[in-house]
């Protein structure tokens, strides 16, 4: 077992490496659509419902449902609040979501769980009264724990947990 309960395959023991690569792949997709701003490629990644909880951390990151403990969203839905009034990406402002250390154990045939630390930073730009232009960088770590299921011959997202360990709300935008 590893410290988060899992149990860790034996050696020889088949470890369904395409299916740990196409999860993997997916958890790392959704975030990379989230950051360029591809509804589609995002939406593609979920099951429909999919399951949002956000309750594990000291503000409510949302305001929404998903601050108060596990809520069950549309896809549609989900994918409309996750963007929300979203800017597009610029040279000027963006986020770049860094998933790594993904631990994927199978919970069944059709199911898995995802264990992955999240940094994500924010990178903008400002300009002073004085005309000049300075970066600004602020960051955000957590812990991801996703739950992914086989829907036909793919695998979707069917929840998100995120608890935050490094979160600053005055930084990261007066929340």
């Amino acid at each position: 077992m590893n410290p988060y309960g899992q149990r860790v395959p034996a050696p020889g023991e088949d470890f369904r490496m395409a299916d740990r690569l196409e999860i993997t792949d997916l958890v790392w997709r959704f975030l990379f659509a989230r950051d360029i701003g591809d509804k589609e490629m995002f939406r593609d990644c979920f099951s429909d419902p999919m399951t949002w909880d956000l309750s594990n951390n000291p503000v409510p990151l949302t305001g929404g449902r998903a601050d108060q403990g596990p809520a069950e969203f549309s896809r549609d839905e989900f994918v409309a609040i996750a963007f929300g009034n979203a800017q597009p990406p610029s040279r000027d402002a963006f986020v770049q979501h860094c998933v790594n250390n993904p631990l994927v154990s199978f919970t069944g045939s059709q199911t898995a769980t995802v264990l992955a630390h999240l940094r994500n930073p924010f990178h903008s730009k400002v300009t002073d009264e004085s005309g000049v232009c300075k970066a600004i960088d602020r960051e955000m770590g957590g812990l991801y724990h996703i739950d992914a299921k086989k829907v036909g011959d793919r695998w979707r997202l069917c929840a998100l947990r995120l608890a935050l360990y490094a979160y600053d709300p005055v930084a990261m935008g007066g929340r």
